[in-house]
């Protein structure tokens, strides 16, 4: 008789998850404290959740750095929160890992290595001692040094000014060694405070415009 009837369905096809992208914390970055991770994922049709997650780069599974399976697409803006400083993230590398999934089921990750660092670094002066008298060149000895060693200064309080003045400085570690060798015949008679401090390449509560604090160890001697 010429009849037909036609029924129709759209329906989406799709083999590759789109729109995962993550720009921090970089390659080789050494952190500590709490981290900003920030980036893109989702932001199409079949989009479902997606993972933040770390493990140790010496083998050991993933597991999530804030224990949450986020829904919402990000772009461009942060995607999870990292404390560095819990009890269950030791010192070390890690991989830290964004997957993205569908809801077909298919997933694409990116990752990259980081150091965790929240160990202080060692600034001691052990000689001369607390409140010795001394004159002429003065040997100071102690200890400035850390895994990821960024620089150590050595100063003394000047008691006209009221400021810091440089007595030495290295990017070289110093363990139970000598750090300077101050000579003081040109200053006047005073009490005086000498100051080391030890800085290193952790970049500690890194937030997601990229600033973040020194992880530092500051040393007084009077």
């Amino acid at each position: 008789c010429g009849l037909s009837s036609e029924a129709i369905t759209v329906v989406s096809l799709n083999h590759t998850v789109k729109g995962t992208a993550l720009r921090a914390p970089e390659e080789g970055t050494i952190l500590g404290g709490g981290v900003c991770v920030d980036g893109s994922a989702g932001g199409y049709g079949c989009f479902d959740h997606y993972l933040v997650e770390r493990a140790p780069a010496g083998g050991g599974g993933f597991v999530s750095v804030d224990g949450l399976s986020h829904t919402g697409s990000v772009h461009n803006d942060p995607l999870a929160f990292w404390d560095t400083a819990d009890n269950t993230t030791p010192d070390g590398d890690y991989l830290l890992r964004l997957t993205a999934f569908d809801t077909c089921g298919h997933s694409a990750s990116q990752q990259v290595t980081v150091t965790v660092d929240n160990t202080a670094p060692l600034g001691l002066i052990s000689s001369p001692a607390e409140c010795a008298r001394l004159n002429g060149v003065i040997q100071i000895f102690g200890s400035a040094s850390d895994d990821h060693l960024a620089g150590w200064s050595l100063q003394y309080s000047d008691p006209a000014t009221h400021q810091w003045q440089p007595i030495a400085a290295g990017t070289n570690p110093v363990i139970n060694g000598l750090l300077a060798s101050w000579d003081t015949t040109s200053l006047p008679a005073c009490a005086y405070t000498l100051r080391l401090r030890v800085t290193d390449q952790s970049r500690v509560n890194l937030d997601c415009s990229g600033t973040a604090s020194a992880n530092q160890t500051e040393y007084l001697l009077n």
